[in-house]
């Protein structure tokens, strides 16, 4: 019980505060309001800087790379953050399954000598 109680303070209230806390790093991290106002903040001033101009026409295509300069950036910041995980895909798509095929077919560790099971442990 006192591990459960244990994993219970420790899982905060927000997936977004899981996320930062996996990144490993001891600086402090935004908060997830925080960074929603950055981003409102950016693209009103850009709306603001473009209306009005000959780049009005334009606006909806620069917002969008606006965005979409965001989101890669979470991709790259994503893809160098976890080499385990790619090893562990790379494992997973190499295997071919037959290592678990012969393990059985040779009975494996389930029996001693002369075919008796062995006791739990052993």
């Amino acid at each position: 019980m006192a591990v459960s109680k244990l994993a219970e303070r420790l899982k905060s209230d927000s997936a977004f505060d899981d996320l930062t806390a996996s990144l490993g790093d001891s600086r402090p991290h935004r908060s997830e309001d925080a960074l929603v106002q950055l981003v409102r903040a950016l693209m009103t001033e850009l709306m603001d800087v473009i209306s009005d101009t000959a780049l009005e026409d334009y606006q909806t295509i620069i917002g969008e790379a606006l965005i979409g300069a965001f989101h890669s950036a979470a991709g790259r910041i994503e893809w160098d953050a976890d080499p385990t995980r790619d090893a562990m895909r790379a494992l997973d798509r190499d295997f071919d399954g037959s290592e678990g095929g012969r393990h059985r077919a040779s009975g494996g560790d389930r029996s001693g000598p002369r075919g008796r099971r062995r006791a739990p442990g052993l």
